[in-house]
Parts: structure tokens; sequence; C-alpha cells
């Protein structure tokens, strides 16, 4: 026996079963629960999206580029002047190294470095010694002067004293020190290492050009 339209109940006939079914109480329980659960999954429980789905802003790194132009002052490049043997300035070396005299010799303080006996046994022409061991201490001789210094290194450059007298050694002790001006104009200075009276004497010179 079929049943008339009009014996339906009245929410079939305006929504058909869909529409009963979304009204049926334990949808309308159960569905927004559901909804709920599955927002909080999503968003979290502060409400933003996890780090997995949420998208990394983008940085931009800019970089700044300083160019520094080094510009040359007036003091660096002025050129220093060359040290003069009456400045305080050291001169460069003409000769250094050991002169053994014995009495009566005679050295030229003014020989070149290749002259490791400082002209003691030969003087070329034109040369002149200026100094000779007397046993007791040194004359100079020719134009050369001299003294004998107390400091404990003097700088012959700068000091004062100079002389034509005899430069007594004979109570000086070994270390002392001498300044002679040599005849070619050069500053030597020597140390006393060997004090024999009349069996000879030796020195440690330098002469500065």
């Amino acid at each position: 026996m079929s049943q008339d339209v009009s014996d339906q109940p009245e929410e079939q006939k305006k929504g058909g079963p869909i529409r009963a079914l979304a009204s049926h109480p334990l949808l309308v329980a159960v569905v927004p629960a559901v909804i709920s659960v599955a927002a909080t999954l999503l968003l979290g429980a502060n409400g933003q999206l996890p780090s997995a789905v949420r998208p990394e802003p983008s940085v931009v790194t800019t970089t700044a580029t300083t160019t520094v132009t080094a510009s040359a002052s007036a003091a660096d490049t002025e050129s220093t002047p060359a040290a003069s043997p009456s400045s305080g300035a050291a001169a460069p070396v003409m000769h250094a190294g050991k002169l053994d005299l014995a009495l009566n010799a005679s050295a030229d303080l003014d020989s070149p470095s290749i002259d490791a006996t400082w002209r003691v046994i030969s003087l070329p022409q034109g040369a002149s010694a200026d100094i000779n061991w007397q046993g007791g201490g040194l004359f100079v001789r020719g134009d050369a002067q001299g003294f004998v210094s107390s400091a404990t290194r003097p700088s012959c450059q700068t000091s004062s004293g100079y002389g034509t007298n005899f430069l007594e050694l004979q109570n000086k002790p070994l270390g002392t020190f001498l300044c002679i001006y040599t005849n070619e104009k050069h500053y030597s200075l020597l140390k006393l290492t060997r004090d024999d009276g009349n069996d000879g004497a030796s020195f440690e010179v330098t002469t500065y050009n």
C-alpha cells in the first residue's frame, strides 16, 4: 500500500532526507566538537600555524661596503736628513776591529775595512798615522786630536775635550774608552783591552764614516 506524499512528515516535504539528517540531534552535538579539535590540531594551542606549515618570513640581508682612502700626510713624505758626525744620531761605521800596537808602532784609524792591521805594518804614500803607542799611552799624530773618556761608552761625535796632548793610559783600567778625531776628519772610538806597557797594547776600534 503506497503512502501518499501528503502523509509524509512536514520536514521531509520541505528539505528531503539530507535536511532531516543535518538536523538530527546527534550530529548537531558532535560536529562542532570535531571542528574545534581539528582547529586546535591545525593552529596549535596559541592560535598560530605550526612551524612546519607556517611560511617563514623572507630575510633580506644588506651588506654595506665602506671604502677608506688613506692619504699621505706631509710628515710621511718628508725625507729624513742624513746623520752627520756632529749630530746625536750614530754615523755609519767605516771600519771596526781589533788593533794591536807594539812599542813605538803607529796606526792609521782611517784605513779601509779590508785592512785588518790598520796600516800598522805599512803606511801607504799619502796616508797619515793617527796614533802612536809609547808604552804608557798614545801620542796623537799630524792633525789628529783625542782625549781619554771617563764615560762607560762615550759618543765621540758629540763629546768635547779633544786635544793634541799625550793620552795617558798607564793608570787606567782595561775597558777605558778614548775618542780620536782623525787626520781625515773621522771619529774613532777606542776601547783599551790590553796594556802591557813597553810590550804593547790592544784596542777595540770603531771608526765612523
